[in-house]
């Protein structure tokens, strides 16, 4: 799913890949709601989120951004703290 939306990525100097938030909150109301449990609910994801947020300057426009490697880390999180749960 993060993979069609490649187009929007931007990279960084340092290596790191961002995708904006609006496609963020768009694809994560899938993936998360596949997640059962207290680990699947969407408030709580929205405001971990909310602490990876970073401001970059696009075309003279700020647009908020999430690190792709930090947002699929802290999923992959979320997968495991459902495993453990049940």
């Amino acid at each position: 799913m993060f993979a069609r939306a490649r187009r929007a990525f931007v990279e960084s100097k340092e290596g790191k890949t961002y995708i904006p938030l609006s496609d963020h909150d768009r694809l994560a109301k899938h993936i998360i709601s596949q997640i059962r449990g207290p680990c699947g609910n969407i408030t709580k994801w929205n405001y971990k989120v909310e602490q990876m947020v970073k401001t970059i300057s696009v075309n003279g426009a700020d647009v908020e951004f999430v690190d792709l490697d930090d947002l699929l880390y802290a999923m992959m999180n979320e997968f495991k703290n459902q495993k453990g749960a049940f």
